[in-house]
């Protein structure tokens, strides 16, 4: 069977002056990793410690441990996991502890560092953001911001450290990508009266052989809920709502995005809540979606 590879691209699909564009990037060459000096008291290692062994995991050990003075420390409840990552990537320590049931040991790891990436479920962000505010370490995750998260915000600027949140793919580098298609938009002087934004995590044409068409690249418990999740986006003006239960995938539409790719989309959670952190409450519609490979009928 040949190897599998992810499409190193995000798609991201606007309206500009009420002209369609799509814009196609290549994001498989970033920048090396740096934490900048004044978060570090140790001006020759960066110290980070990585909440989580699943899927996610290993592509952000293998891309932090590109520079040779950043150390990692893994911490993980599954002793395969952690180790088997631990040995295979240079500076990289595997810590084995429940981060529930062994707060302690873990704020001191969380002490011990300038940067919490959190891979862990999204309902223990909070546990972990209290520790890096107690400790004033700052920290990120992939996950969008929940309430619970929001509720930290004051204590964070307090402490005077950065929580970020939904710095993934979707949400995260599509945030950034429509954040300059707005710039844009409005340095000409024009104004956003619709944007629709579409990304996802595509297999290889090649090796879209599972009935979903989806490439996992998180938790596929995660993935398979959200589909039975409630959704809503802005059509026109007019607020689109789509119950809970399994009727998002009924609501799926072909997409005509690129020639080689045979795409579906649906729309993602709560679109309507962006109007205001992307500015463009001038917009009547806003959809936010998610793509995968049309499947094969079974």
């Amino acid at each position: 069977m040949a190897s599998c590879r992810a499409v190193p691209s995000v798609l991201l699909v606007t309206s500009r002056l009420n002209v369609s564009r799509v814009f196609l990037r290549n994001l498989q060459n970033p920048k090396p990793f740096r934490i900048s000096n004044r978060l570090m008291s140790s001006m020759d290692q960066q110290r980070v410690l990585v909440l989580g062994s699943g899927y996610v995991s290993e592509p952000v050990v293998e891309y932090l441990t590109r520079e040779n003075n950043t150390h990692i420390t893994l911490v993980s409840a599954v002793k395969t996991e952690a180790e088997t990552l631990a040995d295979k990537y240079q500076n990289t320590q595997a810590v084995i502890l429940d981060v529930q049931q062994q707060q302690q040991d873990l704020e001191k790891l969380v002490k011990d560092n300038h940067l919490v990436i959190s891979l862990l479920p999204y309902t223990l962000h909070p546990l972990v953001a209290e520790m890096c505010i107690r400790q004033k370490t700052n920290m990120v995750t992939a996950s969008y911001k929940t309430p619970a998260m929001a509720q930290l915000h004051n204590s964070a600027v307090e402490a005077g450290i950065t929580v970020m949140n939904e710095v993934g793919l979707d949400p995260g580098i599509d945030h950034c990508l429509a954040m300059e298609c707005f710039d844009r938009v409005k340095a000409e002087g024009g104004k956003i009266t619709s944007f629709v934004s579409w990304a996802g995590g595509l297999p290889a044409p090649e090796c879209a052989d599972n009935p979903l068409g989806y490439k996992f690249s998180w938790s596929p418990r995660g993935v398979l809920l959200n589909t039975l999740s409630q959704a809503k986006y802005l059509q026109d003006g007019q607020v689109v709502s789509i119950p809970a239960g399994g009727s998002l995938l009924e609501s799926t539409r072909a997409m005509d995005l690129h020639p080689d790719f045979d795409l579906e989309g649906f729309p993602n959670r709560d679109s309507t809540i962006y109007s205001e952190p992307y500015g463009i409450q001038t917009a009547q519609t806003l959809l936010r979606g998610t793509l995968r490979v049309t499947p094969v009928p079974v």
